[in-house]
């Protein structure tokens, strides 16, 4: 019996798979009253296998659905943040466009008080050595621009230029140590030469040891060079030094233009109206 179950054993594992689903339906479609001996033998028998697997198969199913969730909730993350980085980027792009057009309303409404004659320009470049404070703008000879015409902005005077190509200039700033400013003090009247220190600031020079100078006081272009429109704002006193000795006084100038978020700018083509062309 032994030898023959041996000798047969692939043959009854597969006659046993076979009937075991079959069994499992018949059984499963009865009740436990009306099921045979035999039936309840096995029934009793692969009841656990039976849940084990069931369980085992409900399991797969629902891992494989969380599987699924997971998978198609990354795809729309993934769907939201390019909508989102897409929705950010034009708001910076809206944003950058409203600011300058509130940069080129200000400068027109400056061009407008100030005067007619002026043009506008791009900072395009600035000098980064230590020798000399210039900026570069998009203006050149091909634009009518002229050495020593004046160079404003809205926050006042930025500087001259100094030097003309085609389609270039280049703008000697009211910080480079070369630079000079007749200009007063605007509460007082007190009059001096303003030079430019690099590092940004500037110093008015020739100012009376008598003069009434308190820090805060804006200074402005007096406008007797006939290079800058009078009336400009350069800075505000930011520095006061008497010496006990000497018919002068030491005033340190802070610009009112920032050099190092300079981008449009104005160039003075004329101080006086341009004559009128006779008609025939």
């Amino acid at each position: 019996m032994l030898k023959f179950l041996k000798e047969k054993r692939l043959i009854i594992i597969v006659v046993f798979l076979i009937l075991l689903p079959l069994l499992f339906l018949s059984s499963g479609s009865k009740s436990r009253h009306e099921m045979a001996w035999y039936e309840r033998v096995v029934y009793f028998l692969t009841n656990p296998i039976q849940k084990v697997i069931t369980n085992s198969v409900e399991g797969a199913f629902h891992a494989f659905d969380y599987y699924i969730n997971i998978l198609d909730t990354k795809q729309k993350n993934q769907t939201l943040e390019k909508k989102v980085s897409s929705l950010l980027q034009e708001l910076s792009q809206l944003r950058e466009t409203q600011l300058e057009n509130e940069r080129l309303r200000l400068l027109l409404n400056f061009k407008q008080r100030v005067s007619p004659f002026m043009v506008p320009a791009q900072v395009i470049a600035k000098d980064i050595s230590n020798e000399f404070e210039t900026v570069q703008i998009n203006k050149g000879s091909e634009d009518n621009v002229k050495i020593n015409m004046a160079v404003v902005t809205p926050q006042g005077i930025v500087g001259r230029i100094i030097k003309v190509t085609s389609h270039y200039s280049t703008v000697l700033t009211v910080i480079d140590p070369a630079s000079r400013i007749d200009a007063v003090i605007q509460r007082t009247r007190a009059r001096g030469v303003i030079s430019g220190i690099a590092g940004a600031h500037g110093v008015m020079e020739y100012v009376r040891r008598t003069e009434d100078v308190q820090e805060g006081d804006v200074v402005i272009s007096s406008g007797l060079a006939g290079i800058y429109p009078k009336g400009l704002q350069i800075g505000t006193v930011y520095k006061i030094i008497k010496k006990p000795y000497g018919i002068s006084q030491y005033v340190e100038i802070k610009p009112t233009v920032s050099f190092s978020k300079l981008e449009e700018v104005f160039i003075v083509m004329s101080l006086e109206p341009l004559p009128q062309k006779k008609e025939n």
